[in-house]
């Protein structure tokens, strides 16, 4: 769990500035040296970050959806047209986030945006899985 918040602290710290995103939970474990997840919450998303074997991850979903996740490198899709090849979070991924982040948030707080960010978000995930596994 420290490191996961240090990790928050230092690289992630505008998702927990005020008016942002709050913590709502987290589980720890020894396993792995020490897997850990925090859930964070802002108006319109939810986020999960995770260390899991020693690496930073994250997910998100929109707070309307109960049971789909994101990862960051579909919201890269959505927005560039490029999936990146790994999604450990490092410093490049975390100056993308502070940039990507508030733009997801404001289309999924407009209701008349944010059906086809959604759809737009699954049609990502589709082509990944087709990239990946045919």
């Amino acid at each position: 769990m420290k490191e996961l918040l240090l990790f928050l602290a230092t690289r992630l710290a505008f998702l927990v500035e005020p008016g942002q995103f709050r913590i709502v939970d987290s589980l720890s474990s020894r396993s792995q040296g020490g897997d850990a997840l925090l859930k964070l919450e802002s108006r319109a998303l939810r986020i999960h970050l995770a260390r899991d074997r020693g690496q930073i991850l994250m997910t998100f979903q929109p707070i309307a959806l109960d049971n789909e996740w994101f990862s960051p490198g579909l919201l890269r899709g959505l927005l560039t047209g490029e999936r990146p090849e790994s999604e450990v979070l490092d410093d490049a991924w975390a100056e993308e986030l502070r940039s990507t982040l508030p733009m997801l948030e404001d289309r999924l707080s407009d209701p008349v945006v944010a059906g086809t960010t959604v759809r737009e978000l699954r049609r990502q995930a589709n082509l990944r899985a087709k990239e990946l596994f045919g």
